[in-house]
């Protein structure tokens, strides 16, 4: 319905917006393709406002989102260094993907002018130089320069997940006696195949390495990847690989068995072998808490989403995405969970290519279309205007989490 109603508005601009009969014809002038203006679309060819403080998107704006799309941040910077002083510092938007466009570039310099000239034009604070960024690396992927620390984040995805990654970079470090891991697993309620066999060769290969590791919601964990499973379906071996490890790492010798004869009755092989853990890697595996008694613990399988009784999709997004088959978009076209509001959090995304912009536009009017109240958090200002011209609704964005 949401979909209808913003389809009519376009056709009522555009009943309003009558062709001047008395002026000549005239014939188009020959447009070089290749020219990143020529494809970015204004406000009333998509039916889409995107005002910032009552100015839409200016074509400066547009162009140096294109630019950035194919990742030519210092001409998309200099593009709006001009924008900001032709149109007389009235278009905030512009300066404020300016300043994402030169901490992209690491000018601090160049940054720190334009915030103060920013100042003084509107009367109010410049975001910061780490506040506007989103090119950090996130936690999971500046692990392995860390303590030995490691969040793992709400979806893994692919065959080398910068999670898993830094997990194996940790346990290769030479190890002392009384050396631990700590790894947080709490947020982790996604993950495809690629992902699942990874992690459980990860955990198996620091588990025979007798590195300990101290847990924080591994039983929760370890419960939302069984519960989709089912002896007899022969899908998602994956997923029963990864259960496995997790009950190895649990120290449930009882639940291994019971699954392993299951695993084996439904892939036709042999199941994973039993290792029992170390003293030291059991007495952290529930962050030095007490086991975990078998009546406090249910593998059984449910019917629908694995994060049970939530009512908001969260997806997270980082690093870059390209194509309209990107791993991560794939995730939000393809809901896993059946809830009215989905909320995309895109602070940890660096980059985004154009016909990658154009899908997410497309799914989001999808998801809108179905009924489905979609939120973008924490996109950067440069990334908010690619979005934008993609054809992203403005009012979509939020600027943090709330709550």
């Amino acid at each position: 319905m949401a979909f209808q109603i913003f389809k009519r508005a376009v056709g009522d601009e555009a009943d309003r917006v009558k062709p001047n009969t008395k002026s000549p014809a005239v014939q188009p002038a020959s447009v070089d393709k290749t020219d990143p203006s020529m494809l970015a679309p204004n406000a009333r060819a998509t039916g889409i406002d995107v005002s910032e403080e009552g100015h839409s998107l200016s074509s400066a704006l547009q162009t140096a989102a294109l630019l950035f799309a194919s990742k030519q941040i210092k001409p998309a910077a200099e593009t709006l260094r001009d924008a900001v002083k032709a149109e007389d510092g009235k278009a905030v938007n512009s300066w404020l993907a300016l300043l994402d466009l030169l901490r992209r570039s690491n000018d601090r310099s160049a940054y720190d002018e334009v915030a103060l000239k920013f100042v003084v034009q509107f009367e109010k604070s410049a975001p910061s130089w780490d506040e506007i960024s989103t090119d950090e690396p996130s936690k999971a992927g500046a692990v392995g320069q860390q303590a030995a620390f490691l969040t793992l984040p709400q979806a893994l995805l692919g065959e080398k997940p910068a999670a898993v990654t830094a997990l194996l970079a940790q346990a290769k470090r030479p190890k002392t006696a009384d050396a631990r891991l700590t790894v947080d697993a709490k947020d982790l309620t996604e993950l495809d195949a690629g992902a699942a066999i990874a992690l459980a060769s990860a955990l198996r290969t620091v588990r025979l390495q007798k590195w300990a590791i101290e847990w924080n919601g591994l039983k929760e964990l370890t419960e939302r990847i069984w519960k989709p499973l089912r002896a007899g379906e022969a899908k998602t071996e994956e997923r029963w690989t990864l259960g496995l490890e997790l009950l190895q790492w649990m120290n449930r010798p009882v639940d291994f068995e019971d699954r392993a004869v299951d695993f084996a009755v439904t892939f036709e092989q042999s199941p994973p072998s039993w290792d029992a853990p170390t003293a030291d890697q059991q007495k952290w595996a529930l962050g030095g808490a007490r086991a975990v008694k078998a009546d406090e613990m249910s593998l059984a399988p449910v019917d629908g989403a694995t994060e049970v009784g939530s009512s908001v999709q969260k997806i997270l997004w980082s690093g870059d995405m390209a194509g309209a088959a990107d791993p991560q978009l794939k995730r939000f076209l393809t809901p896993t969970q059946d809830t009215q509001r989905v909320e995309v959090s895109a602070q940890s995304l660096t980059h985004v290519d154009f016909v990658c912009a154009g899908a997410i536009s497309n799914g989001i009017m999808r998801a809108m279309a179905a009924g489905r109240d979609v939120h973008v958090i924490g996109a950067s200002p440069i990334l908010r205007a690619l979005l934008q011209i993609t054809g992203v609704p403005e009012t979509l964005f939020l600027s943090r989490k709330r709550g």
